[in-house]
């Protein structure tokens, strides 16, 4: 059975091993920041809860602008968990349309590729966690989208 909570470090792994492979894909175009807090690297996560916001992050901007700013982050928050992904991208007011139908409980059959996984991982947060979850997708300054996955710390 595959263990639904992991440590951080190997969430982290995961998304590594993704952008190991979008950076054969794109280059040095691809830039990527990294703000991780070293002391959280035990702390038990959702397995594929950061990972998705990433993917989604290069799907849906950074392979079609062919690279750009990717700012991965952790930190904790008095007793929850945040992960961020902000990448350089637009959200038009379709894209904001179509991440509010997704993240709303709304589920629909009529999947749009590539955000799957965000859907995945809204619906995690609501499971194990309900309103103590969060997951927001949103246009955070000119030209930049953020990602963030709020939740409690485990213990």
């Amino acid at each position: 059975a595959s263990r639904s909570m992991i440590p951080l470090r190997e969430e982290l792994s995961y998304v590594d091993a993704y952008l190991y492979i979008i950076r054969e894909r794109l280059g040095d175009r691809l830039v990527i920041e990294r703000e991780i807090d070293e002391t959280m690297l035990d702390e038990m996560v959702p397995r594929l809860i950061f990972q998705p916001l990433v993917e989604n992050a290069v799907e849906h901007d950074l392979t079609a602008r062919h690279g750009g700013l990717l700012c991965l982050r952790t930190r904790r928050e008095s007793g929850f968990i945040v992960l961020e992904a902000e990448h350089e991208g637009t959200l038009t007011a379709e894209d904001l349309q179509r991440a509010e139908q997704m993240l709303s409980s709304a589920v629909t059959d009529t999947e749009v590729s590539g955000q799957v996984g965000i859907r995945n991982v809204k619906q995690r947060l609501d499971l194990l966690y309900g309103e103590r979850g969060s997951l927001i997708l949103v246009q955070s300054g000119p030209s930049r989208v953020l990602a963030r996955v709020r939740f409690p710390a485990a213990g």
